[in-house]
């Protein structure tokens, strides 16, 4: 089997779905896949979150993740106090979600924790 044929086979072996990567902070390294449709939460609570934190900047309950497959898109609910942010410092909205593509990085609280989508 040639390099080709390799690659080839692993792409399409691909898992469905998406997925947050912690690039940045105590869960540097993470990966979390995400089922298509299937909201994933990020905080401090280990009861709730899927992808939990101890620094005390993110809340209990900080974001919730969703890939929508069809789109090929993430959408980012802000449930936090402290806020969950783009690349450049703005605040997500937390009145409604946020659509973002993979590929995005966002920083939860700080930019000390960031993760990357996709």
């Amino acid at each position: 089997m040639d390099s080709v044929t390799i690659t080839r086979s692993l792409a399409m072996n691909k898992p469905a779905g998406g997925a947050i990567v912690v690039v940045r902070g105590e869960n540097i390294g993470k990966i979390v896949r995400i089922q298509p449709d299937t909201e994933i939460f990020l905080g401090r609570d280990s009861n709730v979150c899927d992808l939990y934190f101890q620094e005390n900047k993110i809340s209990r309950k900080h974001c919730g993740i969703i890939y929508h497959a069809k789109e090929n898109v993430y959408s980012i609910q802000d449930y936090s106090a402290n806020g969950t942010f783009w690349p450049d410092g703005n605040r997500l909205n937390s009145q409604s979600p946020n659509w973002i593509t993979p590929g995005t990085e966002i920083w939860l609280a700080t930019k000390m924790d960031a993760i990357r989508l996709g």
